[in-house]
């Protein structure tokens, strides 16, 4: 039985213009009804979110209005509030179109010491944020996304969850699936979640690129082994003694060198 009221956090800032949309496809959202909580990364923006909540009465709404912008760490700190009255935190973003039952998807799907995220993913190399392998509904992952996930709230109890590096601070997913994987040994895992994102132009992920990959390079550093079975296989094929052909070596150069965006 799933249960009556289920918390939704969400973090605001470029996309206020996007806020009633997402308020409205959360009230649409079966077999449940949602508590809202949004970070307001974006003080300009307060007057016209406030107004915007008012348009939606029907919901239970609470808003954060931070002084300056602290990215999607926000919405951990949400989450270490509610930590004591809900098992479970969904955080999605504003940039996403929710089918009808994404919500009451992403709560079948909860276990205790999990994340699941409909963007979630293995690495294939430990050198390169960006070369990775896309996931089945239900199988197992190195990453999980916090755009459109489900999270055991026991995580944000954690003191040192929240002693990221500061360099690193505006990439909070990644830095959530190292602590929850490595650090407490939870198990990531990708959702059958209906979940889209759109494309505005407006992603901050972009601005972050390069600092992905060298934030991923320092988790590894500390011991997070997020390349292993047949996802390793590439370190032993190129290091492998074996004389492959020019041609083979060369093509499977090009399928390793596939790369996802965000």
């Amino acid at each position: 039985m799933l249960e009556k009221t289920v918390p939704v956090v969400i973090c605001t800032y470029r996309r206020l213009d996007r806020l009633g949309s997402t308020l409205s496809q959360l009230i649409m959202q079966t077999d449940c009804t949602v508590e809202v909580l949004i970070w307001n990364n974006n003080p300009e923006g307060r007057e016209l979110i406030d107004a915007t909540i008012k348009l939606y009465p029907k919901l239970k709404v609470t808003v954060h209005h931070s002084g300056h912008n602290i990215g999607g760490f926000g919405r951990f700190y949400f989450a270490r509030r509610i930590s004591s009255r809900y098992s479970f935190v969904i955080f999605i973003d504003d940039d996403v179109i929710l089918n009808n039952n994404a919500i009451s998807t992403l709560i079948k799907e909860f276990e205790p010491r999990t994340i699941r995220s409909f963007h979630a993913f293995k690495f294939k190399t430990k050198e390169d944020y960006f070369y990775r392998q896309r996931l089945k509904a239900g199988e197992e992952a190195d990453y999980c996304g916090t755009g459109g996930a489900i999270c055991d709230t026991t995580i944000f109890k954690e003191k040192e969850l929240f002693q990221c590096p500061k360099k690193y601070w505006f990439i909070e997913d990644l830095w959530l699936s190292y602590y929850a994987s490595h650090v407490l040994g939870w198990k990531l895992y990708k959702s059958k979640a209906e979940i889209k994102l759109i494309e505005d132009g407006k992603n901050q992920w972009v601005e972050l690129k390069n600092l992905k990959t060298e934030f991923l390079q320092h988790l590894v550093r500390q011991g997070w082994d997020v390349v292993n079975g047949t996802y390793g296989l590439h370190e032993r094929i190129l290091d492998a003694p074996v004389r492959y052909s020019e041609k083979v070596l060369g093509r499977i150069k090009y399928l390793l060198k596939i790369r996802m965006p965000f």
